[in-house]
């Protein structure tokens, strides 16, 4: 059986109806990259910019403790380097261009695998769509690595999905970008192995009973296309994982990220807690991933549809499954949204990977669901709504204020921050995160609504 073409190949659509789509999510994007421009949040910066000098001299010295290393992945120690001789208003600059650098990443990716042609009008979607979220005027021009991740990861997932399903031959470009992406990945978040993992293999699974039942064998060269995908993917999880095996040995003495062990061994809240996080992590005015991503996601998913096309479904099972595993491991943490953000920091990572992996993962469709599509945004409808008012809060007043009102939005959480202050306090050290006090003002930031 011959192999299919790659996916972008005759995808239909008018080229009026591609102009239009592509226009207004060109402009969606353009306007929000001149609004959103200037200003920056350091978030964990301070924490972990002189990590790379540290490293160097842990490195010389055997003997080391490597004190004052921080508890982040290899990943922070990169960009760590990135910025050493640089004042901060030049670190500021040169964390904005890096991060745009790698959001950028799946444009090139798209472009270069499937040419401008095909390529280009998918991928201005996908820009526009991140106009859509917070993340222009939160996350760009800011410290927090979480925009570098989810990218990075997407790419991964987009890239393997689309492997395994053997529809499209494995190039060398595809297969060096599945070895780079999947050592990359690793270097930002080494629990990806555990929740891409499960999430490939519980897809796997549904493939292979959907096979077995409808008696439909997949062809020799198909299977070669999928193992030689795994093959290179496992290669480059493989090497990453050489790394931050290779880093902990350094900073600890050990395989382990024993600084993270540690935390969230004094930190780790209850069952019943993480279940009331879970529920605030998806559900919260406040940031919420609903409210934080259905108009950008959504905006994707119909700008694509218009244009003829659509994410794999096995593809984007992979990503929603490990976004699904990492919302509920978040939730066995003790700052579920991540501390002092805007909104659900620790879930723009799955979350922006859901969307890259869509954009790697295209296919041609027939419009003969369109009617559908329309009634699934019209269900939406109320979430859409909500999601574009969040979205335009940073638009209507200053981001610094934003912060502080959901930070310390009322009662509860300006007595936490008086305790703060008290030495009694000061002496749980980290076990103060699991005292009444700070669930009690947790569960108020999860219950503020926002307003300009």
């Amino acid at each position: 059986m011959a192999m299919r073409p790659a996916p972008l190949e005759h995808a239909p659509g008018s080229w009026v109806r591609r102009a239009a789509v592509t226009g207004v999510f060109a402009a969606l994007a353009l306007l929000s990259a001149w609004v959103g421009a200037g200003g920056f949040s350091v978030y964990d910066m301070e924490t972990w910019i002189h990590d790379a000098p540290l490293v160097g001299q842990c490195a010389a010295a055997s003997t080391s403790d490597c004190a004052g290393v921080s508890k982040f992945p290899v990943a922070y120690l990169a960009n760590s380097a990135l910025l050493q001789g640089a004042d901060p208003e030049q670190s500021h600059a040169r964390m904005t261009g890096f991060n745009l650098f790698v959001l950028l990443l799946p444009v090139f990716a798209v472009l270069g695998l499937n040419g401008w042609r095909r390529g280009l009008a998918p991928a201005i979607v996908y820009l526009g769509a991140i106009a859509l979220t917070p993340l222009p005027m939160f996350y760009l021009g800011s410290g927090a690595l979480e925009v570098q991740a989810g990218v990075v990861i997407g790419m991964f997932i987009g890239l393997l999905g689309m492997g395994l399903r053997g529809t499209a031959p494995l190039t060398r470009g595809r297969a060096a970008l599945l070895v780079l992406t999947g050592a990359w990945s690793v270097l930002y978040k080494d629990t990806v192995v555990l929740s891409v993992g499960l999430s490939v293999l519980a897809v796997a699974g549904v493939w292979k009973t959907r096979q077995r039942a409808r008696a439909d064998v997949a062809s020799a060269q198909h299977r070669a296309v999928a193992r030689r995908a795994l093959i290179a993917a496992g290669a480059g999880v493989a090497v990453g994982l050489c790394v931050v095996f290779g880093y902990n040995l350094l900073r600890y003495h050990s395989l382990l990220p024993l600084a993270y062990l540690e935390e969230a061994r004094q930190t780790q809240p209850s069952w019943g807690t993480s279940a009331r996080f879970l529920v605030g992590s998806v559900f919260s005015p406040n940031g919420g991933v609903l409210v934080f991503w259905t108009l950008g996601l959504a905006a994707a998913f119909v700008g694509w549809r218009v244009l003829g096309l659509r994410a794999d479904r096995g593809t984007l099972a992979i990503a929603v499954l490990a976004a699904l595993i990492s919302l509920i491991g978040f939730a066995r943490w003790w700052a579920p949204f991540g501390w002092s953000s805007w909104g659900n920091r620790l879930m723009i990572q799955p979350m922006l990977a859901v969307l890259v992996a869509g954009l790697l993962a295209l296919r041609p469709v027939s419009t003969a669901g369109d009617r559908r599509m329309a009634w699934v945004v019209l269900a939406l409808a109320p979430t859409l709504l909500w999601s574009a008012y969040y979205v335009s809060l940073p638009y209507l007043a200053a981001r610094a204020d934003l912060i502080g009102e959901t930070m310390w939005p009322a009662q509860q959480c300006e007595r936490m921050k008086q305790a703060m202050q008290e030495p009694a306090s000061q002496q749980l050290g980290l076990s103060f995160w699991r005292s009444d006090t700070y669930y009690s003002c947790a569960a108020e930031r999860m219950l503020y609504v926002p307003r300009p």
